[in-house]
């Protein structure tokens, strides 16, 4: 083997392998969002409708509700007009919890019971003095997410349960935090709007309202739900990308997209076509028949989160926001380890036949490698919603381009005069 071509193969073997090293630690994870994003964007059909319904409680003068925030009277006569529409999920994100239950909270119970799914939220708070103690009984108040890979000590952890539903409204149905105290949200960038999916406590790491209604939503058990913190959360076929605290991004564009209706709408009852409705109204109530349904605080003093477009949300739409992100398609597969081995192979094949021609043709060569590379990518991902990392593939063409570029002449002379001798 010549001595240019045995060069390249050992270069660029060294540096897929340092490329594979790092891509796996995470290093790469920004370019990686943005090789996605150029795949999400020049692939319409990669994102799909949203199938998510929120219902929106607020505190406006045509409020049909009896005081604010909401009674279990005005959460019965909600859910009462909702049932009408027979909804197969709900979410509910405020926390049912009062200190006077009142007359209506037994009617209150009996609406629940008639819903097939229910789940409730409550939020989660931290306190570094009550670290490291475990409390049974709020262990036992969430479904523990056993498949975890990594380094959970980065998963925000909780140590008090705030405002928890009282006992006869959680039994039977699942909880799922709707904030954590340690984490911040409301960011003023896209970028920056990012929700958590995860929490610990102790050693056991539960799930968000999101993930829960997620995982309701498709059917999937905790117990086969898979996370790899850093990189995804795996439910089914479904892949939701989260960096290493178990977070994921959310794209408000997204909402415009999201049927939502204000609760007062719902007492115009199931029969459509005899109501003077707009056509974002008939659409919404229609599809409260098939959607999942949130219901969330979305009055003015709730909307706590400002976007980059200068408009101001409520946590409320944040959650249904990211629950449509994921039922839209937003977060794909990554192409599984075998596969990005042979990809790796490939790519080290190509690199190094590039120390094998001449510089001109090299370069050329190297060129069509990487187009082949973006072209197969964007057409694999347009039909199958799959995408492998670019890193270890485009690092090593590039590596063994610079390298063919640099080691052309020199070697050249080095093998003329060894043919001289």
């Amino acid at each position: 083997m010549p001595a240019r071509l045995t060069l390249g193969v050992a270069l660029c073997l060294l540096a897929s392998l340092l490329l594979a090293r790092e891509e796996s630690r995470g290093v790469f994870s920004r370019l990686e969002e943005g090789w996605v994003s150029w795949l999400l964007a020049n692939s319409p059909g990669a994102i799909t409708d949203p199938e998510v319904t929120f219902i929106q409680l607020d505190d406006t003068e045509d409020r049909i509700f009896e005081s604010w925030p909401l009674s279990p009277g005005d959460h019965a006569l909600v859910l009462q007009n909702l049932r009408q529409f027979e909804p197969k999920l709900v979410g509910i994100s405020p926390s049912l919890r009062w200190e006077d239950k009142g007359m209506l909270f037994g009617s209150l119970i009996t609406q629940l019971e008639a819903l097939p799914t229910t789940i409730l939220g409550t939020e989660l708070s931290y306190i570094e003095a009550e670290d490291g103690f475990v409390d049974p009984t709020i262990a036992n108040l969430f479904e523990a997410l056993p498949q975890v890979v990594g380094d959970a000590t980065k998963i925000p952890p909780i140590t008090t349960v705030l405002d928890l539903p009282q006992d006869q409204i959680r039994s039977g149905r699942s909880l799922g935090f709707t904030k954590l105290d340690s984490f911040g949200t409301e960011d003023s960038s896209i970028e920056g709007l990012r929700v958590p999916l995860l929490a610990r406590y102790g050693k056991t790491v539960i799930p968000a309202f999101t993930l829960r209604l997620s995982m309701a939503h498709l059917e999937i058990e905790p117990e086969d739900v898979r996370v790899s913190l850093g990189r995804w959360i795996r439910l089914g076929d479904r892949q939701i990308p989260i960096d290493h605290t178990g977070a994921m991004a959310v794209d408000p564009k997204l909402r415009s997209s999201v049927p939502r209706l204000n609760a007062s709408a719902l007492l115009f009852g199931s029969d459509l076509e005899s109501m003077a409705l707009n056509e974002d109204e008939t659409r919404a109530l229609g599809s409260l028949r098939t959607n999942a349904v949130v219901i969330g605080n979305d009055d003015p003093p709730s909307r706590t989160i400002s976007l980059v477009s200068g408009e101001s949300i409520s946590h409320a739409d944040l959650l249904t926001t990211a629950l449509a992100t994921i039922q839209g398609r937003r977060h794909i597969r990554e192409l599984e380890l075998p596969g990005r081995i042979v990809l790796w192979v490939l790519a080290l094949l190509v690199a190094s036949a590039l120390f094998a021609v001449p510089r001109g043709r090299s370069v050329r060569f190297g060129l069509l490698g990487a187009l082949a590379f973006a072209v197969v990518g964007l057409l694999t991902f347009q039909v199958l919603k799959v995408w492998a990392s670019p890193v270890v593939p485009l690092g090593t063409l590039l590596v063994g381009l610079l390298g063919a570029g640099l080691t052309t002449e020199n070697l050249k002379k080095m093998t003329d005069e060894d043919e001289q001798d």
